[in-house]
């Protein structure tokens, strides 16, 4: 299966057409680039360690907070490097603290229901770091701190993450 060259993931399909590629990974979504990939991979080379993981990581929030609908791509600029301004941070934990709620808020059925949600993709939504090994560590440090637990409740099967608000969760949402 290849490999997302943003995330590292495994893309569920890599497609490439005359003018661009598309891929579609846990993280990152559904998305396409009209670079070439080995023109990709020269840019990513430019960025040395910390500098990458965090471009990545800003990436594939980006991505994600992207999809302009269930069965549309998000398109990377060719000028990505400078255009989205990837030297800006991730979000603060607190912030996203907040996104979560708001993200298992619109996707809990009901109160008494689970969101189910996987992993890869609620970490690319709130902004987390990308980590390879373990990865979504970012995620698991966000759902193991003693306030996430105060505002809502989790359950973990495989990928998927069943989270649910608690009524902390619920009035910190309404704000």
């Amino acid at each position: 299966m290849p490999e997302c060259p943003i995330c590292y993931s495994s893309a569920r399909n890599e497609v490439k057409e005359f003018s661009f590629t598309k891929y579609d990974c846990p993280p990152c979504g559904p998305w396409m680039v009209r670079l070439d990939e080995d023109l990709l991979t020269q840019i990513f080379a430019q960025w040395n360690a910390a500098e990458s993981v965090r471009k990545r990581s800003r990436l594939s929030y980006i991505l994600r907070r992207g999809q302009p609908g269930p069965t549309k791509l998000a398109e990377m600029p060719t000028d990505f490097d400078k255009s989205w301004h990837l030297e800006e941070p991730l979000p603060a934990p607190s912030e996203q603290l907040d996104q979560l709620i708001i993200l298992v808020g619109q996707n809990q059925p009901s109160p008494t229901e689970y969101a189910d949600l996987t992993a890869p993709a609620v970490a690319a939504w709130i902004g987390t770091i990308i980590t390879r090994d373990p990865p979504n560590a970012g995620l698991h440090w966000s759902l193991e701190q003693k306030k996430t637990n105060e505002l809502l409740e989790r359950s973990a099967q495989n990928d998927s993450q069943l989270l649910r608000l608690k009524m902390a969760g619920w009035l910190r949402s309404e704000n």
